[in-house]
């Protein structure tokens, strides 16, 4: 099995997979506001912040501006 995949048999002869999430830290996102989710869009070029002030921001991520 390659790229961190488990594989195994189970007693019923089924096959399952298991993957391993790595996360690295490439730029950090500096607010004054508190935050209460983050979403990514599904293309990855936005990403949009929802606050406690109830707003959502929404950021490039190239260039993490508004």
């Amino acid at each position: 099995m390659s790229r961190g995949k488990v594989g195994g048999v189970t007693g019923d002869n089924k096959i399952f997979f298991s993957c391993r999430l790595t996360v690295c830290l490439t730029r950090t996102l500096k607010l004054s506001e508190d935050v209460l989710g983050v979403c990514p869009s599904p293309s990855g070029h936005v990403l949009a912040v929802a606050l406690l002030d109830s707003t959502v921001k929404v950021f490039f991520t190239d260039t993490l501006k508004v």
